[in-house]
């Protein structure tokens, strides 16, 4: 998402009026440039240091890494997309997932619960 067009269908594709930003999860799957698969464990700790990076994991496949994402609003996932796509050497594109809703921590509070 190096060119302004880019990220202008991104901000299409994502509601961005103030009733929309409410807490949310996404997954973001990162392809790096040849260069960064040299160095793959520098990227992933440079992108550990956002505060709305919860998880970083070094996959197999089209992607070098998948985050996990989580950002308190729409416009403040936004702001993150475009910081790491601007600043983070060696990222090339991004895939983005938002999460609808999480069933597994609502699963394991159930059976926690139900062994007590």
């Amino acid at each position: 998402m190096k060119d302004r067009k880019e990220m202008g269908k991104l901000k299409d594709k994502i509601n961005l009026s103030p009733s929309a930003n409410k807490e949310f999860c996404a997954l973001v799957f990162v392809a790096l440039s040849p260069e960064a698969y040299h160095n793959i464990e520098r990227v992933a700790d440079n992108l550990t240091k956002y505060r709305e990076v919860e998880s970083v994991d070094v996959v197999a496949g089209k992607w070098g890494l998948v985050l996990k994402i989580r950002a308190t609003g729409k416009d403040r996932f936004y702001d993150f997309l475009k910081k790491i796509a601007c600043k983070e050497d060696g990222i090339a594109k991004t895939y983005c997932i938002i999460s609808l809703k999480q069933i597994k921590p609502i699963c394991r509070a159930r059976r926690q619960k139900e062994r007590f």
